[in-house]
């Protein structure tokens, strides 16, 4: 799947549409109150009082207690704040965002009741807990811009022979050889990558095998080079398998479990836009439940390419 980008096919990708630097400092801070929370140590210590009785004190005391003997007072909010952005990996914001929206955080809790003593003693806890939430965060944004490219440049999306796979046997990768006692008559390799002997996905390449449409398919496996993937807000999807079909056209098959079919949308929505642009050349199907004739019902119902 290819974007138009100043009249250049470009092969589609994050950079589209994560092209600025994200404002992370307009995100709502105070969403750390809710995530950052002191709680008491149920660990501590046992020993015997010098009147031979067992005394049990909690670690959380004993951080009170030298809180009040050891107080740091080079530990400023302007250096708490420096070393949670040094700990914080954010390569995709600017350093002056990043330390506004850790300081605005740092406000929220302080608002909240806590201490800048306290901040500091579980800096660590709080470095943690602002990672995650920035992690959060950045998850959101990223799918927010995803679909927002679709519904406002979806005319530059393309696909062309000018960015194309070129499927090589000796760069076929996998992780291990598929072993089952089926025999496989149409795979376009001789060895079938990462593809288990029993299952769901291995009943899949079975129907697709049997398909009297089919030329050629392949078992695509995911995060290797010469694989092939559509982009997602978050990383690449492989769809399962690659069929060629005897007029030419190209299909796609990620076969889903009921489990996580709900949770495959975007890879759905990426998928029937990649058919969409290829002028019929490329279909999508992303079957469930054992329901592979969904392949069938998409191989039929777009017509077949005009014989050259």
């Amino acid at each position: 799947l290819s974007f138009e980008k100043q009249g250049k096919l470009e092969l589609f990708n994050r950079a589209h549409f994560l092209h600025l630097p994200w404002p992370l400092h307009k995100e709502d801070p105070t969403l750390i109150v809710k995530d950052f929370q002191i709680t008491p140590s149920d660990s501590g210590k046992i020993d015997i009082g010098k009147a031979g009785k067992v005394e049990i004190e909690f670690v959380s005391k004993i951080h009170e207690q030298l809180v009040l003997v050891v107080h740091e007072a080079s530990w400023t909010k302007v250096r708490l704040i420096a070393w949670l952005d040094k700990q914080i990996s954010h390569k995709d914001v600017t350093k002056s965002s990043a330390t506004s929206f850790v300081s605005n955080a740092i406000d929220a809790l302080i608002a909240d009741g806590k201490t800048l003593d306290e901040l500091v003693r579980h800096k660590t806890l709080l470095r943690n807990k602002l990672a995650d939430l920035i992690d959060g965060l950045r998850s959101q944004r990223e799918q927010n811009s995803f679909k927002a490219l679709f519904e406002a440049e979806a005319d530059k999306f393309k696909t062309s022979s000018e960015l194309s796979l070129v499927l090589d046997e000796q760069q076929y990768s996998y992780n291990q050889p598929y072993k089952g006692s089926y025999a496989f008559e149409k795979h376009y390799f001789p060895i079938i990558g990462d593809l288990k002997s029993t299952g769901e996905e291995h009943e899949c390449a079975m129907y697709i095998d049997r398909i009297s449409e089919v030329k050629y398919w392949i078992r695509n496996v995911e995060r290797k080079p010469n694989a092939f993937w559509l982009q997602l807000p978050e990383g690449k999807f492989y769809p399962d398998f690659l069929v060629e079909l005897e007029d030419g056209r190209m299909l796609a098959v990620e076969y889903k479990g009921g489990h996580l079919y709900n949770d495959a949308e975007e890879k759905r929505l990426i998928g029937k836009l990649w058919a969409e642009r290829s002028e019929g050349e490329c279909l999508f199907c992303m079957p469930t439940e054992r329901n592979f004739s969904v392949i069938d019902d998409v191989i039929s119902a777009s017509s077949p390419l005009p014989k050259k």
